[in-house]
């Protein structure tokens, strides 16, 4: 008998145990936390595209909450049509292809409420007004991604860790007409890193990179209207093992601007000890003043 090789792909992936769900890249809530559909997880795009919205929380069609966290994936391309993407996961939130909330106003929320958030390398987040992604844990942003909300002076794109990290990978685009923040906790946050080569332009409004522990900006360009970036705490500076002392920015080899009457102000809190190293890193203000520097210790 003739086999084509349409049946033989069909065929493999049986073998294999590929789902057909996994095969046409649904988003799926993860109730057993391990990143990949598998028997007991439940597809979710049919409830996305009825009102862009989806909490695992919550019972909705075919889903309904067990007890502990539950995370979402969504292993590719997803586009809302309803002006909204709205996520929240009490476990973590995992996405491996491209989002998009189509329409004027359109919004992006993904909330893990109680675990991690990861962006695959490559990934483009767009939307026309608000971009807002935020976990309890680590948050990740992989290399060469492009984060973008694209109207003007009201637009927002935030990536923010309540109890974790904020990593930016290489060669990042973080881009919108208003605010731009990438941020940790102040008290309770851990470290923020933005990769080398990438650029962070907030066009009319803010742009904000602070971290509750160490921050490390490299070869990277930084723009907006009003500029803050700094380290609220450090275990670099810590005099004693396990605890945290003044802050330590790192902005090393990179480009910030101000626009406007706007104004830059680069720190590190804590007093004695904070550090702030700016070496190679150059530092412009349309404004008179415009430039302000705060820390014990400043390397240029």
């Amino acid at each position: 008998m003739r086999r084509t090789w349409k049946t033989l792909t069909i065929g493999l992936a049986l073998g294999l145990g590929i789902s057909a769900a996994h095969a046409a890249e649904e988003p799926f809530a993860d109730l057993d936390n391990n990143g990949v559909f598998s028997e007991g997880d439940v597809r979710i795009g049919k409830a996305l595209a009825n009102d862009g919205q989806f909490s695992t929380d919550r019972a909705e069609a075919n889903y309904k909450p067990p007890l502990g966290p539950v995370s979402v994936v969504f292993p590719g391309k997803f586009v809302s049509k309803k002006r909204a993407l709205i996520v929240k996961a009490s476990g973590n939130i995992i996405v491996n292809g491209d989002l998009s909330a189509s329409g004027s106003g359109g919004v992006i929320f993904l909330v893990s409420s109680g675990g991690s958030v990861r962006i695959g390398d490559g990934v483009r987040f767009t939307t026309d007004s608000i971009l807002q992604v935020v976990g309890m844990q680590d948050v990740t942003v992989g290399g060469r991604c492009n984060l973008r909300s694209k109207s003007g002076s009201f637009a927002m794109v935030s990536i923010a860790s309540q109890e974790g990290d904020v990593t930016v990978g290489d060669g990042c685009q973080l881009g919108a007409g208003g605010m731009v923040e990438v941020t940790t906790g102040d008290l309770t946050g851990g470290n923020v890193r933005i990769g080398k080569g990438s650029r962070l332009v907030a066009g009319s409004g803010s742009l904000r990179v602070t971290a509750g522990g160490d921050l490390q900006v490299t070869d990277s360009t930084l723009n907006g209207r009003d500029v803050l970036m700094g380290s609220h705490r450090s275990t670099r500076t810590s005099r004693s093992a396990g605890k945290a002392g003044p802050g330590y920015a790192s902005i090393r080899g990179s480009q910030i601007r101000s626009s406007g009457d706007g104004s830059v102000h680069l720190f590190a809190s804590g007093g004695n000890g904070s550090t702030l190293d700016i070496t190679k890193t150059s530092v412009k203000s349309k404004s008179r003043n415009g430039v302000r520097y705060d820390a014990d210790v400043i390397v240029r």
